[in-house]
């Protein structure tokens, strides 16, 4: 996710469009990201919204040596189980008629 936000905050998005595939619950944390991620025109359409699943978290702790413990709650996440939904199909579908915008050997990226 953070990759698509800093390229769709690089790019003008008359001339690329940035999307982000995943699957999120129907809860309000869920939607809450949703949006924020709109808010960055980052085009959530191919994202999956699924009943009684949850996003996955994952938090770091650093102590005051600067080691850092990492925690994961992903067991139930969302998009765990994306390619066994109904909408799978529908979507890689979808993404076979993307575009990639590639650089050219040697030369910077034109998006």
């Amino acid at each position: 996710m953070n990759t698509s936000i800093y390229i769709a905050r690089q790019v003008d998005s008359a001339a690329l469009t940035v999307h982000y595939v995943t699957a999120l619950g129907t809860d309000s944390f869920s939607q809450q990201m949703l949006e924020a991620w709109q808010h960055e025109n980052v085009d959530t359409s191919l994202t999956q919204r699924m009943e009684n699943r949850l996003p996955g978290l994952y938090y770091i702790e650093t102590d005051d040596t600067g080691e850092r413990t990492f925690y994961y709650w992903r067991n139930e996440a969302a998009a765990k189980f994306w390619l066994e939904s109904e909408q799978t199909a529908a979507i890689c579908k979808s993404l076979a008629t993307f575009d990639l915008p590639l650089p050219e050997r040697h030369q910077p990226p034109r998006f």
